[in-house]
């Protein structure tokens, strides 16, 4: 029996209370969606076999906010996150993990550090921190919104509202949809320790 086609779908509450608006195939959410938890958290992107999967931005109810790349419910590439306070990093990640190097800047822009693994290592330099951006293949986070307007993305184009910043680390999301039709809730952002300070190594 052949699959069924990705279809539009109109709103569907789950038990849960979780509510999904967007395309399904197979029963389950796949292309572009919008997912809002009962918790308040929204996810608005893309969707693959039922999890989140491509470029999409995840708010959170107390207003953290990320958008970038994810895989099967996990971030993975690049992405910027907002905080309330207007401060916002540029990172990349593996299956969850923050890795490698990124940039984080003051609210007001007019200061930066650079991230290794989500850890603060040093103050750097304004463009500085827009090399490790473009380097990223990311843009340099604006004053005052998260991504009103997000870029165009192979996995499809989004248009979302604008978010607003937050204030803690990113929690990390590992199941917030089952797999199959049935909507499941977003796990409660955890709460993480504050970013460590580390200085650089040396090379002798």
């Amino acid at each position: 029996m052949p699959p069924k086609a990705t279809k539009k779908d109109k709103s569907r509450m789950s038990k849960d209370g979780d509510e999904y608006e967007g395309e399904t195939k197979n029963d389950k959410r796949h292309g572009r969606g919008v997912c809002k938890f009962s918790d308040g958290a929204v996810y608005d992107g893309m969707w693959k076999a039922g999890k989140m999967d491509g470029f999409g931005i995840y708010r959170m109810a107390d207003g953290d906010a990320y958008e970038g790349q994810w895989k099967a419910n996990k971030k993975d590439g690049t992405g910027t996150y907002h905080y309330a306070s207007g401060r916002a990093d540029v990172t990349r990640h593996e299956a969850d993990a923050n890795v490698g190097e990124g940039a984080r800047w003051s609210a007001e822009r007019d200061m930066a550090w650079r991230l290794s693994g989500g850890d603060v290592v040093e103050e750097i330099s304004l463009e500085e921190a827009a090399r490790i951006a473009e380097l990223l293949n990311v843009a340099v986070p604006s004053i005052g919104n998260g991504s009103a307007e997000p870029p165009r993305h192979s996995g499809g184009d989004l248009t979302a509202a604008a978010i607003t910043l937050a204030t803690e680390p990113a929690p990390n999301v590992n199941d917030c949809g089952r797999e199959g039709a049935e909507l499941a809730p977003a796990p409660a952002p955890a709460a993480l320790a504050p970013a460590r300070v580390r200085r650089p190594s040396v090379e002798t």
